[in-house]
Formats: structure tokens, C-alpha cells, sequence
């Protein structure tokens, strides 16, 4: 499962715990325990049960909602395609391609360029 989440308030649920003070998204990559799929129900998310430890979590700023989700589709892309894997083994390669993704949204150059 691959997720993402905004870190702004919600009225009647306890802050969110971020990381750093600008965090804006969470994106989360959870592998879910295969002895749980029958129960599983896609519309009520207390029916997921995942394995641990956690994949890859890992917070970011510096783009609207639609760009964060834009973010996400195009990470999912990369790994329905078998380019990205969600195993945590990976999770520096998920942080550079959402970092450089985010620089160059923000700056219109492609990444590691001035």
C-alpha cells in the first residue's frame, strides 16, 4: 500500500506529528500481511493489516495538494511498471525521486540543475 497524507489540521484529531516544522505530506509505502487479505475491505482502512517494520515513510513540503498527489501517481507509475520497488531496501531511491520530483516542480529545471 502506498499512501499519502496532509499534515494539516483536522478538527477533533490530535495534531499530526511531523518531523520538521514545514511538513506538509506524509507518503507512506506499507507492505499489507497477506494472511489478512480475505478481511481486507479497500473503503475501511481498519481493516488493513501490515507488516512491519513500515517500508518507507517520509514527509515533504513545497507543493500544493494536487502536485503531492501528482507526486504519488508517478512514484506508483515507476513501481507498477517494476522501475521503483516499495521494499524498504529502496527507501533512499523513494526520498531522491521525491526530492528531486519536488525541485523540479518548484524550480522548472530538471534535477541537479542551477
Amino acid at each position: 500500500m502506498v499512501d499519502l497524507i496532509h499534515l494539516r489540521p483536522i478538527e477533533g484529531v490530535p495534531p499530526a506529528s511531523k518531523s520538521y516544522a514545514e511538513a506538509e505530506y506524509e507518503l507512506i509505502s506499507i507492505a499489507l500481511n497477506p494472511a489478512h487479505d480475505a478481511a481486507l475491505d479497500p473503503d475501511d482502512a481498519s481493516t488493513f493489516r501490515h507488516l512491519r517494520p513500515i517500508d518507507f515513510a517520509h514527509q515533504f513540503h513545497g507543493v500544493d495538494d494536487a502536485s503531492a498527489i501528482d507526486l504519488l501517481d508517478r512514484l506508483v507509475d515507476l513501481v507498477v511498471a517494476g522501475r521503483l520497488s516499495p521494499d524498504s531496501d529502496y527507501a533512499r531511491a523513494w526520498k531522491q525521486l521525491l526530492w528531486g520530483s519536488i525541485e523540479h516542480l518548484t524550480t522548472g529545471h530538471p534535477v541537479g540543475n542551477a
